[in-house]
C-alpha cells in the first residue's frame, strides 16, 4: 500500500500485467500486448512496446470500463559530450489511441508525447 491509498499489484510469474486499485473504488489494469527489442549496436538500441489500459470511467458512467492502446516507443544512443564524456541519449515517444468494441483506431492518435532523456 503506498502513501497514495492505492494498491499495486505485479507477479513475476505474469511480468506483462500490473494493476492500480484504490480499495475497491476504482482500477487500473496495464498489459502489455506486443514487445520488440532492439539489441544493443553500434547505431544504439530501443524498445517498442503495446500497452492495453483498463480502468474505470467514472463520473455518471461508474465503474463502466474504458479500454485505452498505448504505443510506447524508446530509442537510446550512445555518445560523446563536448567534454569528452560518455553519455547516452534517449527519445520516448508515446501515442494514445481510443478503442471501441476491442478494436484500436490506430490511425490517429488521441493524445502523443514526445520526451528526451540525457544520461551522464
Amino acid at each position: 500500500m503506498s502513501r497514495t491509498g492505492y494498491e499495486v499489484t505485479w507477479n513475476i510469474v505474469n511480468p506483462d500485467k500490473i494493476n492500480y486499485n484504490n480499495r475497491g473504488d476504482s482500477s487500473v489494469d496495464i498489459v502489455v500486448v506486443q514487445r520488440q527489442i532492439e539489441l544493443p549496436s553500434e547505431r544504439g538500441f530501443g524498445f517498442n512496446e503495446l500497452y492495453r489500459i483498463t480502468s474505470s470511467a467514472g463520473g455518471i458512467f461508474g465503474a463502466n470500463p474504458v479500454e485505452r492502446a498505448v504505443r510506447v516507443q524508446r530509442r537510446y544512443i550512445r555518445a560523446i559530450d563536448e567534454s569528452g564524456n560518455r553519455i547516452v541519449d534517449g527519445l520516448e515517444i508515446q501515442k494514445t489511441y481510443r478503442v471501441l468494441d476491442g478494436i484500436a483506431g490506430v490511425e490517429i492518435p488521441t493524445s502523443t508525447t514526445k520526451s528526451s532523456i540525457r544520461l551522464r
